[in-house]
């Protein structure tokens, strides 16, 4: 894979939506699931149409899984060899049900140089990007800050 974009190539602001969606099956749900006990609302439809939800839910940990890969068809936005820091401030802020197809949109909150990297010589930056994934009418359904390490362009001088 060709490395497209690094650190300095990023500004706070940048922002972009992938081109693609990815439409949930209940497949994978159930896939999800497995034969677990306790995930009545993600696979007993009699038990959902007692509770406030119009469907099976989608595992959050479906949502992750789905936004991480839809990160593959966000339009410019290709590194190569980031470090994956972590993610802050997850929420699930509207249920997921089969057959939603979700887009995933991303936008550059902060970007820094860590002194332990500068100080042990590693040419790389972290980088905060939002990501919000919704569904086809725009609903939000999952967001959080995505911190990740990205390498400098080899002339990029970071003093």
């Amino acid at each position: 894979m060709e490395l497209k974009r690094y650190f300095d190539d990023f500004e706070i602001g940048d922002s972009s939506r992938s081109n693609g969606g990815r439409t949930v099956t209940e497949t994978d749900i159930f896939r999800a699931v497995g034969y677990g006990a306790g995930e009545r609302m993600h696979v007993d439809r009699e038990h959902v149409e007692t509770t406030e939800f119009d469907d099976l839910l989608v595992q959050n940990t479906v949502l992750i899984v789905i936004s991480s890969a839809l990160w593959g068809d966000v339009p410019g936005w290709d590194y190569e060899t980031p470090v994956a820091y972590g993610r802050d401030g997850m929420r699930f802020v509207n249920p997921a049900y089969p057959g939603d197809t979700l887009h995933l949109e991303v936008e550059v909150v902060d970007k820094r140089i860590r002194e332990k990297d500068r100080e042990a010589g590693r040419r790389r930056g972290l980088i905060t990007i939002n990501e919000e994934l919704r569904n086809q009418d725009g609903d939000l359904v999952m967001v959080n800050d995505h911190h990740s390490l990205v390498p400098f362009s080899p002339d990029f001088d970071p003093e």
